[in-house]
């Protein structure tokens, strides 16, 4: 009995664990641009209005910021990277994870 009692004591720690990580942190994809040709993909704190997975593309199309892309992407990198001890890990960038944030559309080839 208390085997069981355990083992869902266990079972329900990580699910809260995974729930915070989903509802708090973000995974954010960085296309390569200019100044970093290879781009990168980050895990930092989630930001208001952001999604779980998220791209500065995404976010300048939900808020119509379509004109001057280059500049709205510049903009939204510099807002979610203005406080470096809010990024946890830096990995590759993940062109599967950026075309998921922007519904399939290559944006840096349209503008």
């Amino acid at each position: 009995m208390r085997r069981v009692i355990w083992k869902a004591l266990g079972v329900g720690l990580i699910a809260i664990a995974f729930l915070a990580v989903y509802s708090f942190t973000c995974l954010f994809v960085i296309p390569p641009i200019d100044k970093m040709p290879q781009g990168m993909t980050v895990l930092t704190w989630r930001g208001t209005g952001m999604n779980f997975i998220d791209s500065p593309d995404a976010i300048c199309v939900r808020m119509g910021q379509t004109n001057d892309m280059a500049l709205c992407r510049g903009l939204t990198i510099l807002a979610v990277g203005r406080n470096v001890n809010s990024l946890f890990i830096r990995l590759p960038y993940f062109e599967g994870l950026y075309l998921h944030t922007t519904y399939g559309v290559h944006y840096d080839q349209m503008y």
